[in-house]
């Protein structure tokens, strides 16, 4: 039984805590091999059985019990089937949720079903479920979101989101509908350009004017790299209805370290009075010699130095699994912890069915440091994050996924394995030679 620890940040972080903190695992390293490419039909992996949460009790200081994600049922190939969510109640933890995910026979997922209990039925019933939709190409494109009516046992909409995409295989337009009068209502919608290597440049927000029947900007967001590939600074700016401009709001730059990990973001707010960019706050974030975030620490600006506010912290298993995220903020001069999770681990033998990653794409292989790895056929897949392991399964980077692949860290020359990973589960690998 392995246990880890997860944070559940201030309500004020919680968006981004929940962003950060999204569960990946790490696969066995005697199986990992075998699994893709040995005479093996099964493989043990590393999967999460449960989650405890747990929050500080303002009056007594006290972690208290907050909720618990357990009862997770897992395919014979291992993608998750469901999962329930208790609410603690003192003495003891209560029913809350339960999701139920429906998957294609290629593991796609397809629905996803959330359930709430009733205390005073002591029953199930359906809450809300989403639906979600592919172009040809296996490309996300559309995600229905309908809502249980109890009294006449019937599904509404509730709204839509409906992608299409370029000719970098990313989203041209992502738009937002709501049902409302048995119709589908414009709410709102993100506009987006790409360079030449399918990064994101541009994303343009504007939601609809219902009176004039036309799309009111709010903001955009221009995204500058380095060499077309790094992301170095992110400038946001607003729109000013009454004069038909543009103007400046928040900027953030971004470095890396010599392994080219994001090491800090310096992030400013535009002071119209005397047209200056003034110090907002930043965040920083260090790693281990093998590339996983340790610590992450937000800091403000109180308009002479840097002053802590928040801060994230990890540790890892042997295998590599994570075993603590924990939540501090800094009060009256000292770090003092908000929330965490405890994750709990067991070691499952699921099926392989995956296909090596190469039969959906072709790409130059070996490849060097830097070099881009490109292959919109994996966009399909939806993968959250991408893994490469040496041979003997130690996980050497793990990154999420954004349609591109960059080996940004020297590795030795030799051979290593590159994987998807999606929902807690590899859905893909190919081996990958590394040439200086």
């Amino acid at each position: 039984m392995k246990k880890s620890t997860i944070l559940i940040t201030a309500v004020f972080m919680c968006q981004w805590a929940m962003a950060q903190t999204e569960f990946i695992e790490t696969y066995h390293p005697d199986a990992l091999w075998e699994k893709y490419y040995g005479a093996q039909i099964t493989a043990d992996v590393w999967v999460n059985d449960s989650v405890y949460c747990f929050k500080r009790n303002a009056g007594t200081g006290i972690m208290d019990p907050s909720y618990r994600t357990y009862n997770r049922e897992f395919t014979p190939t291992g993608n998750l089937l469901t999962a329930e969510t208790q609410l603690w109640i003192d003495p003891d933890y209560v029913n809350s949720s339960r999701n139920e995910f429906e998957l294609d026979e290629e593991g796609i997922l397809e629905r996803q079903t959330t359930l709430e209990w009733d205390n005073n039925t002591m029953g199930w019933y359906y809450k809300e479920r989403s639906s979600f939709d592919y172009a040809n190409n296996r490309q996300f494109s559309n995600l229905l979101k309908e809502v249980f009516d109890r009294n006449t046992q019937t599904w509404t909409n509730d709204f839509q989101n409906i992608y299409t995409y370029s000719n970098y295989n990313r989203p041209d337009e992502f738009l937002n509908q709501k049902w409302k009068d048995n119709n589908w209502k414009n709410d709102f919608r993100v506009l987006y350009t790409y360079n030449t290597n399918g990064l994101e440049t541009t994303s343009n927000y504007q939601t609809w004017d219902t009176l004039a029947n036309d799309w009111n900007n709010v903001n955009r967001t221009f995204s500058s790299y380095d060499n077309n590939v790094t992301l170095t600074q992110t400038t946001r700016e607003t729109y000013v209805n009454g004069n038909d401009t543009w103007r400046k709001s928040t900027r953030s730059t971004y470095t890396y370290n010599a392994n080219n990990f994001l090491e800090s973001t310096f992030n400013e707010s535009w002071n119209p009075s005397d047209s200056t960019w003034e110090a907002s706050g930043d965040q920083l974030q260090y790693y281990d010699n093998d590339g996983r975030l340790l610590e992450l620490v937000s800091r403000f600006w109180n308009g002479v130095s840097m002053v802590n506010f928040f801060r994230q912290i990890r540790e890892y298993d042997a295998e590599g699994n994570l075993t603590l995220v924990k939540s501090d903020l800094f009060t009256n001069g000292a770090w003092v912890t908000d929330n965490y999770c405890d994750y709990y681990y067991s070691l499952r033998t699921f099926l392989n069915n995956k296909e090596p990653l190469e039969s959906l794409c072709h790409f130059t292989n070996p490849i060097t440091t830097g070099q881009l790895i490109q292959c919109p056929q994996w966009d399909a897949l939806q993968p959250e994050r991408w893994l490469v392991t040496d041979l003997s399964g130690k996980v050497i980077l793990n990154q999420k996924y954004n349609g591109t692949i960059s080996i940004n860290r020297s590795l030795p020359e030799g051979i290593y394995l590159l994987s998807l990973v999606k929902q807690g589960g590899i859905i893909g690998t190919t081996k990958l030679k590394i040439q200086p």
